[in-house]
């Protein structure tokens, strides 16, 4: 991911004030993290930024269908879209 096109997401969030990350890594210390801090820090977000990863825990490359199930889904991305948005019945 590096260079990041910080541009590009400035941008972005600028037309709409909202940011959702979706990330297939662990929720702390990850990717979307560091790009949700930076938002925060550098961007005017009208709702507050969303993350959507797998939950924190070690990654399980022997044990594929666990692996799997751990990573982000469709479900929650939608969930995170429609809570920046303020869609009623959205949550997490």
């Amino acid at each position: 991911m590096y260079p990041f096109d910080w541009a590009g997401l400035a941008a972005s969030v600028g037309r709409t004030g909202r940011l959702v990350v979706i990330d297939d890594i662990n929720r702390f210390c990850g990717f979307a993290a560091e790009v949700v801090r930076t938002a925060a820090e550098e961007l005017t977000l009208t709702a507050p930024p969303r993350r959507v990863t797998r939950p924190d825990g070690p990654v399980l490359p022997f044990a594929l269908e666990l692996d799997r199930a751990a990573q982000p889904h469709r479900d929650q991305l939608v969930a995170a879209v429609r809570g920046v948005c303020g869609v009623a019945g959205a949550s997490g």
